[in-house]
């Protein structure tokens, strides 16, 4: 293995660390509202990465590490579905296009944000 893609490895892995612990903290709000939370935030973390020029393995760290262990998008598929399944459309409707709209402005203000 080159040291790039040890450095690369070691990166993603770091970054998810991060990540997984900041969603873990996150799902101390609810079910629901933790999983907002933490899929706003990484959506946040996308806009404003979207406009640093970040070295490879710092980027990997960044985007497939952090952000892509802080989103926890398949826990918005269960929790849909079992809206779905209790026959709470209209709630499911709701959250999941909140969630939604919530990660476009979240992306945009974060890209916003920086110069």
């Amino acid at each position: 293995m080159t040291f790039d893609a040890l450095a690369s490895v070691i990166a993603v892995a770091a970054g998810g660390a991060l990540g997984g612990v900041a969603r873990w903290r996150l799902a101390q709000l609810g079910a629901y509202r933790g999983t907002l939370v933490a899929n706003t935030l990484a959506c946040a973390v996308l806009g404003v990465l979207s406009h640093l020029e970040l070295d490879a393995v710092w980027l990997l760290f960044c985007t497939t590490g952090l952000a892509g262990a802080l989103s926890t998008w398949s826990t918005l598929a269960r929790e849909l579905g079992e809206l779905w399944r209790a026959e709470k459309h209209a709630r499911a409707w709701v959250y999941g296009i909140s969630t939604l709209a919530c990660g476009v402005l979240a992306m945009l203000l974060g890209s916003a944000l920086m110069p």
